[in-house]
């Protein structure tokens, strides 16, 4: 194998092979040698470090002679050879190694060539990507729009593919890192030359080999992909990366995110795609599968869906072909793939196959194409310059070029006159003839354009300094107006053929121009407008996406006009015009007016003039034009003459074949003036741009457009006047001189004197800063006054305060509800009014209805508590527990409440409920010798009037008339509480025994011992009373041997105050008053 080791150290540019299919065909293939390395690109394990060289193999791109829809890839090796040769109706040959052979070198015997059909089963592919889209809520299901651009559409860029081989692929690889970069390389040829054949450069930037376990999982293809996209991010070299693996995930195949190409990572999406890939089958080598399966999901990392989705066709609403039902939309079934299926299809599941001879087809190409065209990560494979051959003006007639650099013998050059493609012009230099804005195009199966360069070539004529007129501009338009709706519309205009045939020819700057005007209708907008054009054929000018009102405002709906050079070319023939509005509006959404206007301009004409002389200083004049010949009517010959002689003077310039000539006549000017000013000290004197107040000499020049400048001396005397100050302090806002001052100023008073130069009189003012307050006010109970703190700024200090009462500090409390005029003194008596309002909250007002106790001894005393101010709800608290307004059942004592309302406020007071006495009754009775006894009732205690009721019937305080026996009378107060009292008359013996039933308790008053003495009287039981009726002490079970003998009784625990003895012999009561005073 001579032959391959040479082909490996001479790395030659061309080869011829020729081949034998297994069909018995013999083929002739044509190779042209490519890289898969870019001069940077690195061989990395998992921690960045380079293990291994990029170099060690030859890779080639090609055809099949006779075939040229044929697709040749070949990978040369020490050890081995990896091809693919795609045929148009045969399908794809893979050249490989056998994996049952054990030779380490290169042999022919170790290689099979075979037909990709003739394996016995399919690859099971199965691409995730749909399902990652309907994760993602996936809803534009259409594919970009394609920009088209004038010679290829797509710029000559490069993609770099960062390529990650995890760490199955290493051990299947013999655990050989050279193998994996020459397995991998051989691979990737494929793919480049299928990517090649597209218009697109690719290239590895690095590749990435797992030495140890690598962290990725090997589970479904979701998860695999939101995984590695989450490990890796942005942290590869490269504008997209695959992670390929030969670990067998669940779903056999491989997957990617959309249109992500440049993408950065974003935590759901970015640049990333995922490919399995085997590495034999049944000892057979399956290159064209694994092929197929990185360069598909490289494809959708480009922005392409696959063929059967139902986003193609000129609505975006097809499929491309019918190998499997619709993924993603809804439509009828496409067409059956000829030939095979592309790259984006999923043929290979259907007796179609994938033939890589048929590349990704026209629109997943196009879209992959303007991809790299229009996204900017990618770097420029060339970047076009041209170089003017003089930087100087350059007039009608002057030999101008742009050269165009670098110079590449492998790339075609077209130069562009605006929009125009200059015909004939396919150099890598061009003469400028006229004025215009020029760009170049350097092409090799893709575009790019230099910068554009204005150049402007200057009339060929002479001026000596007069003014210019302008030449007569004239026009030939010719107009369409057409609607712009929800559906494209067409329509066209014919533009005259001897218009430009007809153009005067003298005339300069010709040009095309197209001139659009939108006019919205109804609510459409003027920005949704989207048009393009296409010129009469051989102009080669056209666009397919002519959008000059892009920028336009959302919602701005008037009319616009916008202007577009086309370039320097005849306009003849049919102008077909295309028009869409993308807002679904009723009716017709806008009126889109088309004109082309073929424009040019007359030369200027420069006028005779007078042109001086300084005072008669000589002046230059220049013919201006140079490198020509020059013939003056003084007689010299050179560019620049210099004279002081008045009268005409002439001009003739000849250059390149062409002459212009110009007349003027030379006069003279006075130059110098004098300018004597007297001023009074206060004011000045302005020359130019120059002012003077100081007196003495000054010399000014004023330029003038003859270039004769003026020169003033000016001789300036300054009068004195006489300046006095004083000084005045003002609070802010005081008026002076009727104006009110807020700020420091300065006032100049003038007062004319004899010599009419005005004294001035100069008053400096200081204003006061402004004096700002304000004042927190924390309201409160308006028992208790609101809390009132005033903060002052400005002023100068010294702050003195001035309340309606007197009150005279800034901070006050106990403030009640109402309207206060403050005022503040600062220490330059500048002051400040504030109208203070206050609004506390409303203090709990009560009234009491109060009921006391009717009957001595009785709890029916009652308190009812209604609000007349506060906020409820109302909280109270009785000191006996009770929570309500009204409270009862009340007995002899003082009851406090405590209220709260809503707001905090606070009530407490105190309400005693009285009672009267106890009715307390004595009868002095009388005894009877028949019918005469009497009875006299003494009552007390209760409430007076009382009403008598005596068992005899009688109403008054005393009865007569009595006969021996028992009696009672009955005692009634005001209130309606009652007494009763029992007492016998005792029949008259003749002698009165005084000592009945009297009774005397002594001392009285008393402090701690009583004694009560009685006469016929035994008491069995005493009890003291209260005046309230309340028992205070009792004594039972008396034992009194003798009548007379005095009962002693202990005044224990019984404080000071009124009482009332109770003393019971059997059935009769005996009640006495007591004062015990303890001082």
């Amino acid at each position: 194998m001579r032959e391959v080791h040479h082909l490996l150290s001479e790395k030659l540019n061309f080869i011829h092979v020729d081949v034998m299919t297994p069909d018995r065909k013999s083929l002739s293939l044509y190779l042209e040698r490519q890289e898969v390395f870019g001069e940077e690109s690195r061989i990395l394990d998992s921690d960045h470090k380079i293990i291994g060289e990029t170099s060690g193999g030859v890779y080639y791109r090609g055809v099949a002679i006779g075939l040229p829809q044929s697709l040749v890839a070949l990978s040369i090796f020490e050890d081995q050879l990896i091809g693919v040769i795609s045929l148009p109706v045969s399908g794809n040959l893979v050249l490989g190694k056998s994996k049952s052979s054990s030779s380490t070198e290169l042999s022919l015997n170790a290689h099979v060539l075979f037909y990709e059909r003739d394996l016995i089963a399919k690859m099971p592919f199965s691409c995730g990507t749909e399902e990652i889209s309907q994760l993602n809520g996936e809803q534009q299901l259409s594919v970009q729009g394609i920009s088209q651009l004038p010679v290829y559409d797509v710029r000559c860029r490069k993609v770099k593919v960062h390529l990650e081989c995890d760490y199955k692929l290493y051990q299947d690889q013999a655990r050989s890192v050279n193998q994996v970069k020459n397995y991998m390389t051989g691979l990737f040829n494929v793919v480049k030359t299928l990517y090649y054949n597209e218009y697109i450069q690719i290239e590895i930037s690095d590749i990435l080999v797992w030495t140890n376990q690598d962290p990725y999982l090997h589970t479904t293809l979701a998860n695999i992909i939101y995984h590695y996209a989450g490990y890796r991010k942005d942290n590869f070299t490269g504008n997209i990366t695959q992670l390929i693996s030969t670990f067998e995930p669940q779903q056999p195949g491989g997957i990617a995110f959309v249109g992500t190409i440049c993408q950065n990572y974003n935590g759901q999406s970015g640049p990333h795609s995922f490919a399995f890939i085997y590495n034999t089958y049944s000892n057979f080598p399956t290159y064209s599968w694994s092929v197929y399966v990185m360069a598909h999901e490289m494809g959708h990392n480009y922005g392409s869906w696959h063929t059967h989705s139902c986003v193609w066709g000129v609505n975006k609403n097809s499929q491309l072909d019918n190998c499997q039902p619709p993924d993603l939309g809804s439509c009828a079934s496409g067409p059956a793939p000829t030939g095979g299926g592309t790259i984006m299809s999923y043929c290979h599941l259907t007796s179609y196959g994938i033939n890589f001879s048929k590349g990704f087809g026209k629109e997943p190409g196009d879209l992959l194409r303007n991809s790299v065209s229009t996204r900017s990560c990618f770097e420029d494979l060339v970047s076009p310059q041209t170089n003017r051959t003089t930087l100087s003006k350059v007039w009608e007639g002057d030999n101008l070029y742009l050269n165009a650099a670098p110079k590449l013998v492998s790339y075609l050059y077209d130069w562009f006159h605006y929009d125009y493609p200059i015909p004939g012009e396919d150099s890598s230099s061009l003469k400028i003839n006229y004025s215009g804005v020029y760009k170049l195009a350097m092409s090799n199966r893709c575009t790019n354009f230099s910068k554009s360069d204005s150049i402007t070539i200057a009339d060929f004529q002479v001026n000596l300094g007069c003014p210019v007129r302008k030449g007569k501009r004239d026009s030939v338009i010719s107009t369409l107006t057409m609607n712009a709706d929800d559906a494209e519309s067409k329509d066209s205009l014919v533009f005259p053929a001897n218009a430009f045939n007809a153009i005067p020819a003298a005339a300069l700057d010709i040009l095309v121009v197209l001139r659009t005007k939108i006019a919205p209708i109804g609510s459409s907008w003027t920005q949704s407008v989207t048009m393009a054009y296409n010129a009469p054929i051989g102009t080669n000018v056209s666009n397919t996406n002519y959008y000059p009102n892009e920028f336009e405002q959302y919602y701005f709906s008037g009319v616009k006009t916008y202007t577009r050079i086309l370039g320097r070319f005849d306009p003849k023939g049919k102008w077909v015009f295309f028009a869409r509005d993308l807002r679904p509006e009723v009716g017709i959404d806008a009126k889109a007016t088309q004109e082309i206007i073929l424009t040019w301009r007359m030369p200027d004409t420069v006028e005779v003039c007078d042109i001086p002389l300084c005072e008669g200083q000589p002046r230059t004049f220049d013919a201006g034009i140079t490198g020509a010949q020059y013939r003056w009517s003084t007689g010299d010959t050179t560019q620049q003459i210099s004279t002081k002689t008045q009268g005409p003077l002439a001009v003739t310039v000849t250059k390149n074949g062409r002459t212009s000539s110009h007349q003027i006549h030379v006069t003279t000017k006075t130059i110098h003036y004098d300018n004597p000013r007297v001023i009074c000290a206060n004011e000045k004197v302005k020359v130019g741009n120059h002012e003077y107040n100081q007196g003495g000499i000054y010399i000014d020049t004023l330029l003038d457009r003859d270039n004769c400048d003026s020169i003033i001396t000016t001789r300036l005397t300054v009068k004195p006047v006489y300046h006095t100050f004083d000084s005045l302090e003002l609070c802010y806002g005081d008026l002076f001189l009727s104006q009110p001052l807020y700020n420091d100023t300065t006032v100049n008073s003038s007062f004319t004197s004899d010599q009419n130069c005005d004294s001035l009189h100069t008053t400096f003012i200081h204003v006061n800063a402004e004096i700002k307050g304000s004042a927190s006010v924390q309201i409160a109970c308006d028992d208790e006054g609101a809390s009132v703190n005033y903060s002052l700024s400005g002023g100068s200090g010294g702050f003195t305060f001035l309340w309606p009462d007197g009150f005279d500090q800034a901070n006050r409390t106990q403030v009640h509800s109402g309207t206060y005029l403050i005022e503040v003194v600062d220490a330059a008596a500048c002051t400040w009014l504030d109208t203070l309002k206050v609004a506390n909250y409303d203090s709990i007002g009560i009234t009491a209805l109060i009921q006391d106790i009717k009957c001595a001894g009785k709890n029916d005393g009652r308190i009812e508590l209604i609000p007349v101010s506060g906020t409820q709800p109302f909280f109270i608290n009785w000191s006996n527990g009770n929570n309500a307004l009204v409270n009862e059942s009340l007995g002899l004592m003082k009851y406090t409440v405590y209220i709260s309302d809503q707001n905090g406020c606070k009530y407490e007071n105190i309400f005693e409920i009285r009672s009267p006495g106890y009715i307390f009754i004595d009868v002095q009775t009388t005894p009877s010798q028949g019918n005469d006894g009497s009875a006299k009732a003494s009552v007390s205690g209760g409430v007076p009037p009382y009403k008598y009721l005596w068992s005899t019937q009688d109403t008054t305080d005393k009865i007569s008339g009595l006969a021996p026996g028992d009696y009672s009378v009955s005692i009634i107060d005001a209130n309606g509480c009652t007494g009763m009292y029992f007492f016998s008359i005792n029949r008259s013996t003749g002698i009165e025994n005084v000592q009945d039933h009297k009774v005397m308790i002594y001392p009285n008053p008393a402090s701690s011992l009583i004694f009560i003495k009685g006469w016929n009287v035994k008491p069995t039981s005493v009890a003291i009373y209260s005046s309230l009726g309340k028992k205070v002490a009792e004594f039972k079970q008396l034992e009194i041997s003798d009548k007379s003998q005095a009962l002693e009784l202990p005044l224990v625990n019984i404080t000071a105050g009124i009482y009332f003895v109770e003393i019971l012999e059997g059935n009769s009561k005996i009640i006495r008053k007591l004062v015990i005073d303890k001082s």
